[in-house]
């Protein structure tokens, strides 16, 4: 058991491992190879902040390894060869979108989760909608995503989101 969870278990087939891991292979194995050309495709990939820290709170659950799961899929996802941006959010809300800052990190680092450590559903779907319609912009990036109440709320997800998220060596930021 894990206080204050108790006992957490995954159904049959719906396991950290069934999910995040071979789920993943298959779906993006499935668009790598339906015939159109690999250039073209762009995967988009939720995982969750934290993956970096091992056999954490989250992989205890349930002795279900999420976040290692979510990692390997990370990794599967980036050697593919598709492109592909990786988001790994911090704790998920239900709130409204567009309200909040939205912050970038790399590895844990970037914003204090004792302090930021939620952003909306709807923000998340947001981030990735606009990775698929700026792809140039949003390619090749792995990147912690949380939102923060104070600050003006994030309207321009290219300017706010994807170039914080670009390491300081990335062309793209030297091409501005």
């Amino acid at each position: 058991p894990i206080p204050p969870l108790g006992n957490c278990s995954y159904t049959k087939r719906a396991a950290p491992i069934d999910i995040d891991w071979k789920g993943t292979k298959l779906q993006v194995q499935a668009l790598a190879s339906n015939g159109v050309n690999i250039s073209s495709k762009h995967v988009t990939y939720v995982s969750a902040g934290g993956t970096e820290t091992p056999n954490s709170f989250f992989d205890k659950i349930g002795n279900g390894h999420i976040s290692f799961y979510k990692l390997n899929a990370e990794s599967f996802v980036m050697s593919s060869g598709l492109n592909f941006t990786i988001l790994k959010p911090c704790g998920l809300g239900t709130g409204e979108p567009g309200k909040n800052k939205l912050v970038v990190g790399h590895d844990g680092q970037g914003f204090n989760l004792l302090i930021t450590h939620t952003i909306q559903r709807s923000d998340v779907a947001r981030v990735l909608v606009e990775s698929l319609r700026n792809p140039a912009e949003a390619a090749g990036l792995r990147f912690d995503v949380c939102s923060q109440a104070w600050g003006a709320a994030t309207t321009d997800i290219i300017k706010d989101v994807f170039k914080p998220a670009m390491y300081p060596w990335d062309k793209r930021l030297q091409n501005h």
